[in-house]
């Protein structure tokens, strides 16, 4: 029975990271006496893996779409868009099937990573001087007034806002290849940094590291 859960979790969270469309809503309840600690410790890793995969995404799509905003409604509905796919990994963290101690500890990983998300965001907004028809103090205004922080308010409804960004995400020409930020254990973008093999408390993690994000930069780089 026990074997079957971590299954079905294990298996439903990484198709999720491939297609954040998938149903989360009837894995089953998984209780902090269920699995021992190695077990919690792999089903973390999968939800690092998956998330990562959810960010990278959020961050690709977000790039592309900036590149053909035409103004300002453009870029303030494109970063309204945006926050739907940061929302599933709020909706995963909150996930009523896992256990408190689990909520806590994504939820405030979460937290800490979409907040430094926001903040790089309006940093760079504040410096931007791509453009000749939105100055910087308009476009920090913009990314003040559609905050990605809006997803972490208990009372955020996510909607078709989703399939729209996939959409547009599978029509959309393909871009060159730039290096991508890695999301590694000092990335805020991972914010799990599970390091199951030294700590034998599966539901604590350490502190994310503050970084800058290569993304923020190719953002605001207006052809």
């Amino acid at each position: 029975m026990q074997h079957g859960v971590y299954e079905t979790w294990a298996r439903r969270i990484t198709e999720w990271g491939t297609d954040p469309t998938v149903d989360l809503s009837d894995l089953p309840v998984i209780t902090t006496d269920m699995f021992p600690p190695a077990t919690f410790t792999r089903l973390f890793r999968h939800i690092d893996k998956a998330t990562t995969k959810i960010y990278t995404r959020w961050e690709n799509d977000l790039i592309r779409s900036f590149k053909t905003a035409q103004s300002e409604n453009d870029i303030a509905h494109l970063l309204t868009q945006s926050r739907a796919l940061l929302h599933t990994i709020v909706e995963l963290a909150q996930h009523p099937s896992l256990p408190q101690e689990v909520h806590e500890v994504l939820m405030k990983d979460t937290t800490t990573s979409i907040t430094s998300m926001q903040q790089q965001l309006e940093e760079a907004a504040a410096e931007h001087t791509h453009s000749s028809t939105i100055t910087p103090d308009t476009l920090l205004n913009i990314v003040k007034n559609t905050p990605l922080t809006a997803v972490l308010d208990p009372h955020f409804r996510n909607n078709a806002a989703i399939n729209q960004i996939l959409t547009h995400a599978d029509n959309a020409q393909p871009e060159p290849q730039h290096p991508t930020p890695q999301l590694d254990s000092t990335s805020t973008y991972n914010p799990f940094h599970t390091q199951a093999a030294t700590n034998p408390n599966p539901f604590t993690h350490p502190e994310p590291t503050p970084s800058t994000p290569t993304f923020v930069q190719r953002l605001w780089k207006r052809k």
